[in-house]
């Protein structure tokens, strides 16, 4: 239940880019900082610091930043004058510091992020999607044995609502705060660029041909 809660807390953090969200909710699962502030390249394909909306495409000088950002995690090699590649030993390692739950979340993930744009779907749907519901799923945890009947119903029924009360609010926050995004980015002057791509450490794997 304490990985399932933190597990919910990160989504919400991810997608708000709390860093200090992410970090604390990858501590409650034993994740260590230097993979946190991996994690939501993984999930979200934005780190926490990107002038980026959720799941929108990312400008060259943003790419470049988060190329920095995986070769200080020790997932991106290249320096020295090499192009950069990803290295199949690195994610090995890096797999073996999560939790295996959370390993297999992210197996699930990529299968349904596979049907998702085989089906005409967006990232940005997918990522908002992913992040409300975790914020409701928060309210939604296991019921003891001794609540039966009319009394488990109640409870269920108080908690589905708070659930979606705590959804509805959330995307409120989350539309703020991808507004002050945007505006932070005009002002950064990084709306000027009209040279964009998706970013996505599975493409990227792809695109580098990973190494041993």
């Amino acid at each position: 239940e304490t990985t399932r809660l933190a597990n919910c807390g990160l989504w919400e953090a991810m997608a708000l880019q709390d860093m200090e969200g992410i970090e604390r909710h990858c501590a409650a699962m034993g994740i260590d900082a230097r993979i946190a502030e991996v994690l939501p390249l993984y999930f979200t394909n934005r780190s926490a610091s990107t002038r980026a909306g959720l799941g929108q495409p990312i400008t060259p000088a943003q790419k470049a930043e988060i190329r920095q950002q995986l070769i200080r995690a020790g997932l991106l090699g290249g320096e020295g004058g090499s192009a950069p590649s990803l290295s199949f030993r690195a994610l090995g390692d890096f797999a073996d510091r999560l939790p295996t739950d959370l390993v297999f979340i992210m197996r699930t993930m990529h299968l349904v992020a596979s049907l998702h744009r085989a089906l005409g779907g967006r990232a940005a749907d997918r990522f908002r999607t992913y992040a409300r519901t975790a914020t409701e799923a928060e309210w939604l945890g296991p019921l003891t044995v001794k609540d039966g009947g009319a009394v488990r119903r109640l409870r269920l029924t108080i908690r589905s609502i708070c659930g979606r009360v705590s959804g509805f609010v959330f995307m409120l926050r989350f539309g703020i705060h991808e507004v002050a995004g945007w505006l932070s980015a005009a002002r950064a002057g990084d709306l000027v660029e009209t040279a964009r791509e998706h970013f996505s450490i599975a493409q990227a794997l792809a695109e580098s041909g990973a190494t041993a």
